[in-house]
Order: C-alpha cells, then structure tokens, then sequence
C-alpha cells in the first residue's frame, strides 16, 4: 500500500493514526435530535439574506452531542527501520 505524499524515499515511514472510534471507546452517536425543529427556520433565514441570524441560530441547535469529542489516542506504524530513537512509546 502506497502511504506518503510522494517526497522522498519510501524505505523508511512513519504513519501516524488519529481516529478517535478505533482509539478510543468506540463509535459513537452524535447526533442532535433536536436539530431538526430548527431547520426550516434556518433555511427561511437564508432565504430572507439574514445570514448572521441564520449562522448563530445553527451553531446554536445544530451541532453534534456532546459538543466536545473524546480525546484522541494517536498510535504511529513504522515502515523499514522499525521505532526511531527517541520516539517514546505509549
């Protein structure tokens, strides 16, 4: 599998994973039930050009629950040389 943005060598790599649903606890359900009733609101605020209006009311009723993720836990996978000096392993 070719891995890399195409500078440099391809002997050694470094990969490094952040993918919070394989990291850590599990997928999740995020979504806001009650979004929904905003909606057509919103959608008449375009409508009207009352973007501000339109912008803060989503913001405000449209975002995923809970508002802040879980933290992620990054892991790396090594190509070619295996761990690098200095790299700490956690």
């Amino acid at each position: 599998m070719p891995i890399g943005n195409g500078a440099g060598g391809t002997a050694e790599g470094k990969l490094q994973l952040n993918e919070d649903s394989v990291w850590y606890g599990g997928p999740r359900d995020r979504n806001n039930e009650g979004a929904l009733p905003h909606l057509s609101e919103i959608r008449k605020l375009i409508i009207e050009r009352r973007l501000s209006e339109a912008e803060e009311l989503a913001a405000m009723s449209m975002a995923g629950l809970p508002e802040a993720q879980r933290h992620y836990r990054k892991g790396c996978i090594y190509s070619g040389g295996g761990i690098p000096e200095g790299e700490a392993l956690t």
